[in-house]
């Protein structure tokens, strides 16, 4: 059966694109660290090659989140790995807040740094990402922003952008 509604002839087109381009052996695709484009998702979907969406960050030792194909949403970043809890902090009336994130995945504090370590985990052992998001009914994380936009520069400096703007 052809995958995503596609015709058999279009399957075979497809496959022999995928195969100049050097994609014919891609099995998944996944991408994490930053938003990805609609236009560059859309691009792979064509190519019946949806790309989804992991969420994750260094404190929680990469992915906290996964999709499996077929049963995914390329606008969600998916469901808690196993182990791992979510929460959404304060939410506001659409159920937005700050994306907290327990488990045995999440690290212990920063190195040397015990007062920053104090102000990221809360008394229930949920480490706050500063991300903001909400959760769906199935239990997906949908990711809408940041609590307080950093760019973390190549020498490890934290920059707020608004001040240099």
């Amino acid at each position: 059966m052809a995958p995503f509604g596609f015709g058999m002839s279009k399957v075979l087109v497809l496959q022999k694109l995928k195969a100049e381009l050097g994609l014919d052996s891609i099995e998944n695709l996944y991408y994490g660290a930053a938003p990805m484009g609609q236009k560059t998702r859309d691009f792979y979907a064509k190519l019946n090659m949806p790309v989804l969406s992991l969420y994750g960050l260094s404190e929680t030792s990469g992915a906290t989140t996964f999709q499996e194909f077929p049963n995914c949403d390329l606008n969600k970043a998916g469901k808690p790995m196993p182990g791992t809890m979510l929460r959404i902090y304060n939410p506001d009336e659409n159920g937005e807040g700050e994306i907290c994130v327990r488990g045995r995945n999440v690290f212990m504090g920063y190195m040397y740094r015990e007062k920053d370590t104090w102000e990221v985990f809360d008394g229930q052992g949920y480490f706050h990402t500063g991300d903001k998001g909400l959760l769906d009914k199935e239990d997906n994380l949908v990711i809408t922003g940041r609590i307080k936009e950093i760019i973390i520069t190549s020498g490890g400096e934290n920059v707020e952008p608004f001040p240099v703007e």
